[in-house]
């Protein structure tokens, strides 16, 4: 059974950055460490929110989290003049919504 405290998981994720500026690879491996680090969850719940991270947004959308998380506010604004506004919506929910989608799917996994 997995167990996560979402509110905590999804403010760890806003927390401690991921980089900017990196391959979508690099993104994820990134992401999958610290989530290892920092966060409550197991690791298999860890690899999943970086897996969702490449697979569901586009390069400018995981900018826009990784600006988000890092508080890089000179990107952030860059994004937010550039970006359809359901990029951004896109973006918000996904760091609001991944960590329980990802526990919830490794424990129907188990």
């Amino acid at each position: 059974v997995v167990h996560i405290h979402m509110p905590v998981a999804a403010a760890a994720l806003v927390i401690f950055p991921i980089g900017c500026g990196d391959s979508s690879d690099d993104q994820r491996a990134r992401l999958v460490s610290l989530c290892d680090q920092e966060l409550n969850v197991p690791s298999q719940v860890c690899e999943c929110i970086g897996v969702t991270a490449e697979t569901e947004l586009n390069s400018d959308e995981r900018a826009m989290v990784i600006a988000m998380i890092t508080t890089d506010q000179e990107t952030a604004d860059k994004l937010r003049a550039s970006l359809p506004m359901e990029s951004m919506v896109k973006s918000g929910m996904f760091m609001a919504s991944a960590p329980g989608r990802c526990a919830m799917q490794k424990q129907s996994e188990m």
